[in-house]
């Protein structure tokens, strides 16, 4: 079973090289500005594009490097953020191949805030905290691109929710990225059986090698806290001890200036027990939650309200312009 599994992982990647893939001049076609730093297989570049000057992030991958495990998490989340269309989710543009070099180039959107793990440690090193209208905000649009991928067509777990991979755009909206981990079940399987993560935002269950929509509910429980507490929920002084202290549920109120209604919402989704955590549905129906995201929604449409007036207040001017021009002429 091993050795079929290594195999269908390999085929998988030589269909992604080979059949999905464009060969591409990478320098024609994309100008590389600025190394942004390292993503889970190689660097990440801040890229513009040629043909119409949008400003992209782009993953170098050596994929002569990659080991099975790496091969797997690679096709993983290319498969999945093609499926994938919510404006809180790292969008997927393309990936192109140099074979010459062998070097994969995945093209995806630029988040030029940086990722929200620096930002909560930039914001506990000022001493000071993050205001509890952010904290809604950025909850409610991981609720929603949780909700495209828990109840869209491929069903999808993403199985490493943290604040290192939930990332800021240049309005400061967030979107979650990073789907290497994530797996897609089909309607036959409710649970997925192994032990994947990052061990502070591990469930109860998944210490316990299972786990479904609950664990990435209990997840974004541990984000939602962190931003609050600036620390995540559960200790330890070890992997273990930190895993005794999760299947506990020790979990400690964060500071009082933030409402009993964030808590009441934060401790139901850290619930040990997985049957009594809200689903997403019930997240984004949840008061606090259902107002952020009418806001929000509210919000953006008076942006492109003022989009669209501005781009007619230029237009009137452009043909006011040729109107004065062709009297002049007449003249």
């Amino acid at each position: 079973m091993l050795q079929i599994g290594i195999l269908n992982v390999h085929l998988s990647f030589i269909r992604l090289l080979y059949v999905y893939s464009s060969e591409s001049k990478m320098m024609e076609d994309y100008t590389f500005i600025d190394r942004l730093g390292h993503g889970s297989f190689g660097k990440v570049w801040k890229a513009k594009r040629n043909s119409d000057g949008k400003t992209l992030a782009i993953k170098e991958i050596n994929y002569s490097s990659l080991g099975i495990k790496e091969r797997k998490m690679f096709v993983n989340e290319v498969n999945i953020l093609r499926k994938l269309h919510n404006p809180y989710i790292v969008r997927y543009y393309d990936h192109y191949i140099n074979r010459s070099e062998k070097k994969i180039f995945l093209i995806m959107e630029l988040c030029a805030g940086g990722d929200l793990q620096t930002f909560i440690r930039e914001t506990r090193s000022k001493l000071t905290t993050i205001g509890e209208d952010q904290i809604w905000l950025t909850f409610s649009e991981l609720a929603l691109a949780l909700k495209d991928c828990h109840y869209g067509p491929s069903k999808v777990l993403h199985r490493d929710i943290k604040p290192g991979n939930v990332f800021i755009d240049s309005e400061g909206h967030v979107k979650l990225g990073d789907f290497g981990l994530a797996r897609c079940l089909n309607s036959t399987v409710d649970f997925a059986t192994t032990c994947i993560g990052t061990p502070f935002y591990m469930s109860p269950e998944m210490n316990n090698g299972k786990y479904d929509e609950k664990s990435d509910i209990w997840a974004l429980g541990c984000v939602v806290y962190e931003m609050a507490a600036l620390r995540a929920p559960f200790q330890g002084f070890g992997i273990e001890d930190l895993k005794k202290h999760i299947c506990k549920g020790d979990l400690q109120r964060f500071p009082d200036q933030y409402s009993d209604a964030l808590w009441k919402i934060v401790s139901r989704m850290l619930d040990k027990d997985p049957a009594k955590r809200p689903t997403v549905l019930d997240i984004l129906n949840y008061r606090n939650v259902a107002l952020t995201v009418k806001m929000n929604k509210v919000r953006k449409e008076l942006e492109n309200v003022r989009e669209k007036t501005a781009d007619l207040m230029k237009k009137k001017q452009r043909l006011m312009r040729r109107g004065i021009r062709k009297n002049r002429i007449e003249m």
